[in-house]
C-alpha cells in the first residue's frame, strides 16, 4: 500500500493538471462563443442604427415632415391636433409599411414635453405622458441627442432608436422605431446560421411600467424564475418554436444551481449542457438598458461537438497516464518486489549459510573476501570485521605448514582464475596459529559468462582423522583379536558370499582363506549333516536360513564329512547385520569345533541310556523277589501270629514296612526311568488342557482338603509330551495339597504367560514353606525334607519334574521366604510358534 501512495498522488496530480488544462481550455473556447454572440448582437443593433439614421436623413428631416409634425405638436386645440396628426400618419404611411419589411414595426413621435403624438404601430393611443416611463424619451427631449438601446415599454418592451427633432434650431420633439428582439434573432440568425436564440426580460423592469392589457403577452420563463418572455402565441409576430433539445437544455439549466446563480448576478458566460442526444453550447449575454440596468438575457443555443472532443481526449489522456503510471507502478512494484525477494533471499542465504556447520567464504577476482559465515569465524577465529575485504588466503591458508603458498599457486584461488571446481584436503589455520585439517570445496562464481568470483565451503576434519586413525587402530586391534580367536568367524555378504574370515574358520572348515573368500555360501558344493547323521537339506543351511529370514540361527550343530569317513561337528550361530546406511545386509558367522564335545555328548547319552535301562532293569526284576519276600513275611506272620510274642510281632511289622517301602522307591525309581522313553512323542498342546487334566486325577484330593485353586494368566500352546506334562502339573499340585498348613484349607494359584518364545509357567501355595538351606536338596532323587511319619513319599516327584522340564529344554526353579510363607515353583517349557495361542484363564 505504501508504494501506491506515491503513484496514486502521481496519477491524482496528473488527471487534477489534465482537468484544469481541459478546463481552461473549455473556457477559452466557450470564451469565444461569448465573443461571437455580443458580435452578432452588437453587428444587429448597429444595423437598426443605420436604418434610423437613414429615415431620419432622408426622411423626417424633410421639411414638409418636420413642419407638418411642428404644426401638430404644438397645436393647443385637440380636434386641430387630430387632423394634423392623421395627416402626419398618411404621409409617412407608405414608409412605415417599408419599415415593417424590414421586421420595424414601431414607428413613433413624441413631443418635446415626452407626450405621445404619434404610434404608428398604435394611431389610436396618443397624449400619453411618456417622459417618467421612458428614460429614452426623457433623455432626447432634454439634452437633444440621439439615444439607441433596449428599453421597456408600456405596450411592449423592445430596442429603441430615438432621435431629435429641430425646425430651424427649435427643438420640436423626438421620433423612434422601435424593434422587437425577434428583429435582433433574425439579424443575428443571418449572421450565424445554425444557432437559436432567446430573450428573457427581467421581470423587475418590466412589468411596472407595463399596460395591464399588455401582461398577457408575456409569461415567467422556464429557464430562470426572475425572468419572463414574451408568450410566442399571443405575440404579434409569434418567434419560432425551440427545438426539443433546446427545451430539453432549459429543463436542465432550470435545475443547474451555478446557472441560476450567474443569471443571478447578471454577467456574461457560455456553459455546455447535455439535451436530445447532443451537446449545445448555451452563452448568456446580458442586456443594459438606456439607464444601464441590467434588463434581459440574449441566449444563444449552438449545437457543438468540441467541447466533448475536449474531454474525449481528456479522457483519453487520462487513460494514457493511467496506463503510464500503471506500468510505471508496475514496473516499481516488480522492482520492489525484486528487492524484497532479493533481500528476503539474501537474507535467507545468509541465515542458512550461518547455520551451516561449515565453513562458508566467497572470494573476489583479486581473492579479497566478500563474505564469511559463523562457522568461518568460530573454526578460525577472525571475526567478520578480521576478513571482508582482505586476501583471506594469506591470513589462514598461507603458513608455515605448506610452505608459506603463494597466494597465485592457491588451488582454492585457482578456481577463480581458471574457472573449474576444486575439491581436496588442505591445512588451515586459526588466529592463534593453530593448524588443523580441512575438506575443501571450491566453485566459481559465473556473471555473464565471466569468472567473478569464488564460493569455498571448508569442514574442519580434525575429529574425523582422529576417528578415522582410531578405526584403523581398532581394525587392526579387532583383527589381532578375531586372529586369535579359537572360534571361526566368518563374514557373509547379503548375496551370501563369503568376504572375510580369520585363521580359525580356515582349520575349522578346513580351507585357506583364499579359498573360502570369494565363494558362496549358496554353493551347492556344502554338504552337511544334521545332529542325527542325515545329509542337510540346502535350504536347511543355518546361513542360508539366516540370510532368507533375517533372524538369527543359534547354537545349530551340523556336521562336516571328513576323509576316512570322519565327521567334524560344528557348532554354527548366525547373526544377521546391516552395512551401513545403504541398507544392505550380512551375515556374521561364528564357528566352533564341537567334535570332542560332540563325541563325548554322545558317549554320555549312550552311557545314561544305559543306565537308565539297567535302572529299569534292576528295579523292575529287583520287585520279583521282594515280592517274595513280602509274600512270605506276611504267611509267616500268620503261622506265629498265636505265638509270637510283642517282640516277634513289632520284628515283623518292620520287615513288612521295610519291604512296602522298597517296593515303592523301585516303583518311583521305575517311573523315574521311564521319562523320556516311554512318554509320547513331542507335539503342540494346550497348555490349559494340561493342567485341567492334572486337576481331574487330583479332584478327590481336592475336594478332600476343601483346596482353593485359581487359574489366571494367558494359557499358551506349547511343544511337549502330553502325558509327562499332565505329570508336571500333577506332581506340582500334589505336593501344594500335601503341604499345606495343619488345620488350613490350601490357596493354590496356577498362572501363565508367553514370554520370548518360551511358555512360563507357576505353582504358588499358601503351605508350610521351605527352609531356604534346604533348596539345593529339593530336586534331588529320594531327597526329602521332613520324615516319612508327618508326610508320606519316597522324594522323587520333585526330582520328576525336573527331570521332565529339563527333557523339554526348560528350566524349573523354586522361591520361598522360608518356612510358613508358602512356596512359588516357576519353569519353563517351549512355547508354540507364535500365532498359536491356547486357551483363556
Amino acid at each position: 500500500m505504501q508504494t501506491a501512495l506515491p503513484f496514486l498522488a502521481l496519477l491524482a496530480g496528473i488527471v487534477l493538471f489534465l482537468h484544469d488544462t481541459t478546463r481552461d481550455k473549455q473556457g477559452r473556447y466557450l470564451a469565444g462563443y461569448d465573443a461571437v454572440l455580443e458580435t452578432a448582437y452588437r453587428a444587429a443593433l448597429d444595423r437598426y442604427v443605420l436604418v434610423m439614421d437613414t429615415l431620419h436623413s432622408e426622411t423626417l428631416d424633410r421639411g414638409e415632415v418636420i413642419r407638418l409634425f411642428a404644426e401638430g405638436s404644438t397645436a393647443d386645440d385637440a380636434g386641430e391636433r387630430d387632423r394634423l396628426r392623421d395627416a402626419l400618419y398618411r404621409m409617412l404611411l407608405p414608409t412605415y409599411r417599408t419599415l415593417t419589411r424590414h421586421n420595424v414595426h414601431q414607428f413613433h413621435f413624441h413631443r418635446a414635453d415626452g407626450t405621445s403624438f404619434l404610434r404608428f404601430h398604435r394611431p389610436e393611443r396618443a397624449d400619453d405622458p411618456l417622459m417618467d416611463v421612458r428614460a429614452s424619451i426623457r433623455i432626447v427631449n432634454r439634452e437633444h441627442r440621439p439615444v439607441s438601446g433596449f428599453e421597456a415599454g408600456r405596450i411592449i418592451s423592445g430596442f429603441r432608436f430615438v432621435r431629435p427633432l429641430a425646425l430651424e434650431g427649435r427643438h420640436l420633439g423626438s421620433a423612434e422605431i422601435s424593434v422587437s428582439f425577434e428583429a435582433i434573432r433574425d439579424a443575428m440568425g443571418i449572421l450565424k446560421a445554425g444557432r437559436e436564440f432567446d430573450f428573457l426580460l427581467n421581470a423587475d423592469v418590466v412589468a411596472p411600467i407595463l399596460f395591464e392589457s399588455q401582461r398577457a403577452l408575456y409569461h415567467p420563463s422556464g429557464l430562470h424564475p426572475a425572468y419572463w418572455e414574451e408568450d410566442r402565441l399571443a405575440a404579434e409576430r409569434p418567434a419560432p418554436v425551440p427545438s426539443h433539445a433546446v427545451a430539453q437544455a432549459a429543463a436542465v439549466l432550470r435545475a443547474d444551481a451555478d446557472v441560476q446563480r450567474r443569471m443571478s448576478d447578471g454577467g456574461t458566460f457560455t456553459t455546455t449542457v447535455n439535451a436530445g442526444g447532443e451537446t449545445l453550447a448555451v452563452s448568456f449575454l446580458p442586456v443594459r438598458d438606456i439607464e444601464g440596468r441590467q434588463v434581459a438575457y440574449v441566449i444563444a443555443y449552438s449545437p457543438t461537438t468540441a467541447v466533448a472532443e475536449l474531454w474525449t481526449v481528456f479522457l483519453t489522456e487520462v487513460t494514457v497516464a493511467v496506463l503510464l503510471v500503471a506500468v510505471a507502478f508496475f514496473l516499481a512494484y516488480r522492482l520492489q518486489v525484486d528487492r524484497r525477494t532479493l533481500f528476503e533471499r539474501t537474507r535467507q542465504l545468509n541465515a542458512i549459510a550461518d547455520g551451516m556447520g561449515e565453513g562458508l567464504y566467497v572470494l573476489d577476482r583479486q581473492g579479497r573476501a566478500t563474505f564469511v559465515n559463523r562457522a568461518t569465524c568460530r573454526m578460525t577465529g577472525f571475526t567478520a570485521a578480521d576478513l571482508l575485504g582482505r586476501p583471506i588466503h594469506d591470513l589462514i591458508h598461507s603458513h608455515a605448514g605448506n610452505d608459506g603458498l603463494a597466494l597465485a599457486d592457491c588451488p582454492i584461488f585457482r578456481t577463480v582464475l581458471t574457472g573449474r571446481d576444486f575439491s581436496g584436503i588442505e591445512s588451515f589455520m586459526d588466529r592463534q596459529g593453530r593448524v588443523f585439517p580441512v575438506e575443501v570445496t571450491s566453485r566459481p562464481l559465473v556473471e555473464n559468462g565471466a569468472v567473478t568470483g569464488a564460493v569455498t565451503i571448508f569442514r574442519d576434519i580434525t575429529e574425523r582423522d582422529a576417528a578415522q586413525r582410531a578405526l584403523r587402530e581398532r581394525e587392526e586391534l579387532y583383527r589381532s583379536v578375531v586372529g586369535t580367536l579359537s572360534e571361526g568367524i566368518v563374514i557373509v555378504d547379503g548375496s551370501g558370499v563369503i568376504a572375510d574370515c580369520n585363521p580359525a574358520a580356515e582349520r575349522i572348515l578346513d580351507m585357506p582363506a583364499d579359498v573360502l573368500r570369494n565363494r558362496s555360501a549358496m554353493d551347492p558344493g556344502w554338504e552337511a549333516v544334521g545332529p542325527d547323521g542325515a545329509p542337510l537339506p540346502a535350504d536347511s543351511l543355518p546361513v542360508r536360513r539366516c540370510l532368507h529370514t533375517g533372524q538369527p540361527e543359534r547354537d545349530r550343530l551340523i556336521g562336516l564329512p571328513r576323509p576316512g569317513g570322519r565327521t567334524a561337528w560344528i557348532s554354527i550361530t548366525c547373526e544377521p547385520f546391516r552395512k551401513g546406511d545403504d541398507g544392505g545386509n550380512g551375515v556374521v558367522v561364528s564357528l566352533t569345533d564341537v567334535t570332542a564335545r560332540e563325541e563325548m555328548d554322545r558317549e554320555l547319552r549312550r552311557s545314561n541310556t544305559e543306565l537308565e535301562q539297567f535302572a529299569y532293569v534292576v528295579s523292575h526284576d529287583l520287585r520279583q523277589p521282594l515280592r517274595m519276600i513280602n509274600s512270605y513275611t506276611q504267611l509267616l506272620e500268620r503261622r506265629i501270629a498265636g505265638v509270637a510274642d510283642e517282640e516277634v510281632r513289632q520284628f515283623m511289622a518292620f520287615i513288612r514296612d521295610g519291604g512296602r517301602r522298597m517296593d515303592q522307591m523301585l516303583v518311583s525309581l521305575l517311573e523315574y526311568s521311564r521319562i523320556g522313553r516311554k512318554g509320547e512323542p513331542m507335539q503342540e498342546a494346550d497348555s490349559r488342557e494340561l493342567v485341567d487334566e492334572a486337576l481331574l486325577y487330583l479332584g478327590p484330593a481336592v475336594a478332600e482338603c476343601d483346596a482353593d485353586v485359581s487359574i489366571t494368566g494367558t494359557w499358551p500352546r506349547i511343544v511337549v509330551s502330553r502325558n509327562e506334562g499332565v505329570r508336571l502339573f500333577q506332581n506340582l499340585i500334589d505336593n501344594a495339597l500335601k503341604y499345606r498348613r495343619p488345620g488350613a484349607s490350601p490357596r493354590i494359584e496356577i498362572a501363565a504367560a508367553r514370554a520370548d518364545g518360551d511358555a512360563d509357567f507357576l505353582v504358588r501355595d499358601d503351605g508350610i514353606g521351605i527352609d531356604p538351606a534346604q533348596m539345593e536338596r529339593l530336586f534331588k532323587v529320594f531327597q526329602r525334607l521332613h520324615t516319612r511319619d508327618r508326610y508320606e513319599g519316597t522324594g522323587i516327584g520333585l526330582a520328576v519334574c525336573r527331570k521332565i522340564v529339563e527333557r523339554h529344554g526348560g528350566r524349573i526353579r523354586v522361591e520361598s521366604h522360608g518356612e510358613g510363607h508358602g512356596a512359588t515353583f516357576r519353569f519353563t517349557l517351549p512355547a508354540a510358534p507364535a500365532g498359536a495361542e491356547g486357551s483363556g484363564p
